[in-house]
């Protein structure tokens, strides 16, 4: 949920102030990228993955505190509630070592949470949602003590101006009324970083947009919401309802969660200034200078798009672009999350060389609607692709996305028998098989009933061997 603030409360005054920053940093950016002020930047990638604490009973346990405490290492920080915590992974240049990379780095890291936890008789565990939350008390209690968390959920509800009603319908209905932000903890991701040039960043993140049909469906890990089936990947409905905070683009209630606004058109400037229409969360005053655009990051970290655009700074100061995609969920093991930054590195490249130069034959309002279809139907969505044929998201993974996005590695010169594997293998197979971590779960249930007590210790076992789901058996 961001970078800390030093305050949890903030006047009129400083929401004033707060605003005139932002938009003179927007108009900068704007200027920046006219002026092409920034260098040839080159393509990186890196992840974050939140992940969930257990203790001996499976149970989600609130002591992320003392976890991070035990770990003190800067890539372990909290998440909003004290049952979460997220490893953010080094940065790797886009080259052959790349899926080597990733898998030292995540089990680097996995192993050291692990390590820190068991000596606390607990347990970390990756996982979209944690499916019944019924029998641990979850509430404002459980918030990690932040500024940024209490001011947010503060702002939220004073701009609401009363609680929020959170129904999502799949096989089962979920029915909430909540005045917090606390429901916004159960939805932990993969979040896949991927730092492009700013004269490609229009159309890449044009395509990043376009895959996050495909990506929800492969990725989905999450069907349960407090023992409800939901969605193949409720984790997008939950966190887009209780971060509900609408604004009005002409005709259309423009969302705080969601894909966005539209595609881009010209520049990504575009994505910032939108950002202006939305109300001010965090209106902390920064003392930096406005070349460093501290305002700007600041407001944008609290506009949580599925593909969010990112301004960063380097060693030198220097100002580069990056891609956020948050559609993935967290899990099922550390390879199955390897499989997916590298399939969705193969997959934007795929799309962003089909969509350079071209007018967008698909309407994002028919993207925004495969989108949330996809969520909710996983593998078997009907989606009409780049050569306007239909298909569903299945057969157009196995008759041409894995092929092409394989090919696509090799253009990079990603290829090597690691990423082979992760491709070849582990993405494959999960499509052939069907079995992402939400049909795994599904099955369970199908077969045992609701013993999530005893879904979440065959589940952890499993990912605790890093056994790729589609090898899971029930």
């Amino acid at each position: 949920m961001g970078q800390e603030t030093k305050r949890s409360s903030y006047t009129t005054e400083q929401e004033q102030e707060f605003y005139l920053f932002l938009k003179e940093e927007t108009r900068l950016l704007k200027q920046w990228i006219k002026n092409q002020h920034f260098k040839n930047s080159p393509q990186i990638c890196g992840y974050e993955a939140e992940g969930w604490i257990i203790n001996e009973k499976a149970l989600p346990a609130p002591c992320s505190d003392k976890l991070l405490e035990n770990i003190s290492d800067p890539h372990i920080t909290p998440e909003l509630s004290k049952f979460n915590f997220e490893i953010n992974g080094n940065p790797f240049h886009l080259n052959k070592s790349l899926a080597e990379n990733l898998e030292q780095d995540f089990q680097f890291f996995i192993n050291k949470c692990s390590d820190a936890a068991i000596q606390q008789n607990n347990r970390v565990m990756f996982i979209g949602i944690y499916p019944d939350l019924t029998q641990v008390p979850f509430g404002m209690k459980q918030i990690y003590p932040r500024n940024r968390y209490y001011a947010i959920n503060d702002r939220i509800n004073s701009l609401r101006k009363k609680s929020i009603n959170v129904k999502i319908q799949g096989r089962e209905t979920f029915l909430i009324d909540t005045t917090n932000i606390i429901h916004e903890a159960q939805t932990t991701s993969l979040q896949i970083h991927l730092q492009v040039h700013f004269s490609q960043a229009k159309d890449f993140y044009n395509a990043s947009l376009i895959a996050s049909p495909i990506m929800s469906a492969l990725c989905a890990n999450s069907p349960y919401v407090f023992g409800k089936e939901l969605w193949e990947e409720s984790r997008i409905p939950l966190f887009d309802r209780v971060i509900s905070l609408d604004v009005k683009q002409g005709e259309r209630d423009i969302s705080r969660v969601g894909l966005g606004h539209g595609f881009v058109h010209e520049c990504v400037s575009e994505l910032f200034e939108h950002n202006l229409l939305h109300p001010i969360l965090l209106p902390e005053i920064k003392k930096e200078g406005k070349n460093k655009l501290q305002h700007l990051l600041l407001h944008n970290g609290t506009i949580w798009r599925w593909n969010r655009p990112i301004i960063g700074f380097d060693e030198k100061s220097q100002p580069h672009f990056r891609i956020e995609h948050r559609v993935p969920s967290s899990g099922p093991t550390s390879v199955d999350m390897q499989a997916n930054i590298l399939f969705f590195i193969g997959l934007v490249h795929f799309i962003q060389k089909h969509i350079a130069g071209k007018k967008l034959q698909i309407s994002f309002q028919e993207l925004e609607n495969d989108f949330y279809l996809a969520c909710r139907l996983g593998f078997s969505t009907k989606i009409e692709w780049l050569d306007e044929k239909v298909y569903t998201i299945h057969e157009l993974l196995y008759q041409k996305l894995i092929p092409a996005v394989w090919e696509e590695l090799n253009q990079l010169d990603l290829q090597s028998p690691r990423a082979n594997y992760l491709i070849n293998d582990v993405i494959k197979n999960r499509v052939v098989s069907l079995q992402n971590g939400s049909a795994w779960q599904k099955a369970y249930v199908r077969k045992f009933g609701k013993d999530f007590d005893k879904l979440i210790q065959d589940y952890w076992d499993k990912q605790n061997k890093n056994i790729p789901v589609h090898e899971w058996s029930v």
